[in-house]
């Protein structure tokens, strides 16, 4: 009986160390799953000339990488107003994403490098357009931070440097007037349909008075058929 009793004790000790094993490494593996997806700011080289059209009136001064839970990862970039008169009239000027028919647009993407300057990942389109919008009331000196989505890097640890690419369109306004007016002058001039309105109309007219003249006529038709019934009845 006590032989038992020491091997059960025996048993019951082997079994708890394991289970405060288990519970350790359990422990362990969350510890670190949470590092892994913990946020994180990663600063980033800046080249400071601005590409495109826009070179001229902004420079890139920071560029800070956000990581996030599940990859969604967010590119900040501080660009700062240079004293050049800006390339575009700001009054007839909208942010390309803005939903505004304006005479002159712009628009700017970031692109991440690596080592040598081998790209990570290109093309980042905005995600909040705000500060994109804001961009063309900026006075000399003063900045702004550019906020990207960056979600397509796969490993965060091969960003080094950010660069930013600008474009500017200047949009013909007048010829989309000119096309709508010309193609509603056309609908009231016809599709080479030489006859005019009144002679049109005219020649309706006409044609509702014959079937009435028709129809009134086989109503006449019937009654007599219906006379010539009763009187052969009675």
């Amino acid at each position: 009986m006590k032989k038992m009793f020491l091997r059960f004790s025996s048993i019951f000790t082997a079994a708890f160390l394991v289970a405060i094993l288990v519970s350790s490494c359990g422990r362990s593996k969350k510890s670190n799953l949470n590092e892994e997806i913990k946020e994180q700011e990663i600063s980033l080289t800046a080249e400071n000339k601005m590409s495109g059209s826009l070179s001229q009136d902004f420079e890139v001064t920071k560029g800070v990488l956000k990581t996030g839970k599940y990859g969604l990862n967010t590119l900040m970039v501080e660009v700062k107003r240079t004293s050049s008169p800006l390339s575009f009239v700001a009054d007839k000027s909208a942010f390309a994403h803005e939903g505004v028919a304006k005479q002159f647009e712009y628009d700017i993407k970031a692109e991440i490098l690596g080592e040598n300057d081998i790209p990570v990942v290109n093309s980042l389109q905005y995600s909040d357009s705000g500060p994109f919008v804001s961009l063309r009331s900026l006075k000399s000196g003063e900045t702004a931070w550019l906020t990207f989505s960056a979600s397509g890097i796969s490993d965060v640890t091969k960003a080094k440097k950010v660069k930013l690419t600008s474009t500017l369109e200047k949009r013909d306004l007048s010829s989309s007037g000119g096309s709508s007016s010309s193609s509603s002058s056309s609908d009231e001039n016809g599709s080479g349909n030489n006859t005019s309105p009144s002679s049109d109309s005219k020649g309706k007219d006409n044609i509702n008075m014959d079937d009435i003249e028709k129809a009134q006529k086989a109503l006449d038709k019937s009654i007599d058929q219906l006379d010539k019934i009763n009187k052969m009845v009675n």
